[in-house]
């Protein structure tokens, strides 16, 4: 109920959904809380629902991420940077996000940014041309802001996501089965 709620944009009403339950419910709902915060750009009610759930989930990277990137969204990286200190003070890392494919009983696994792959060069060029493809459509990636202060986050990182890759090299493999 708390995550179709903030789906529609009615935080308020998901959070005085929550507030009634045990703590080990309410955990996962104020985490989807979190989410539809980020989702609808609420800042403020995003900062008390993570300040909650570093309560109760003092080890869930996920939830000092998605602040962290609350925080970017606005522009207030100092802010962004503070809760990426404050999850490495606690120990915490950000683990890198993964997507696989099945291909004649095999699994591949791909990361962001991967070139460990023996077929890198023709997976990046599948891409590439998908770029192309996608720009002559109407499509504008959404790089209105950094990650950090430094500024990292930048539109051809997006072009290198996981599931991309991974899409890109079931394109290539697929096709090479066909001809």
């Amino acid at each position: 109920m708390v995550d179709l709620l903030g789906r529609t944009g009615q935080l308020d009403e998901a959070e005085k959904f929550i507030v009634p339950m045990s703590i080990e419910v309410a955990v996962t709902a104020w985490g989807a809380l979190l989410g539809a915060c980020a989702n609808h750009g609420n800042l403020e009610m995003g900062r008390e629902v993570a300040d909650r759930l570093f309560e109760l989930q003092p080890d869930n990277p996920a939830n000092y991420v998605l602040l962290s990137n609350m925080h970017s969204r606005e522009g207030r990286l100092k802010e962004a940077d503070e809760v990426r200190r404050l999850m490495s003070v606690n120990g915490l890392k950000n683990d890198l996000g993964c997507s696989w494919v099945d291909i004649k009983n095999m699994t591949f696994v791909f990361t962001a940014r991967d070139r460990s792959h023996p077929m890198t060069g023709e997976i990046y060029e599948i891409l590439g041309r998908l770029e192309e493809l996608v720009k002559k459509k109407g499509y504008v990636p959404q790089v209105r802001f950094p990650v950090n202060s430094i500024g990292d986050y930048k539109e051809r990182d997006l072009w290198y996501h996981s599931e991309r890759l991974t899409l890109a090299f079931a394109l290539v493999s697929y096709s090479m089965a066909i001809t």
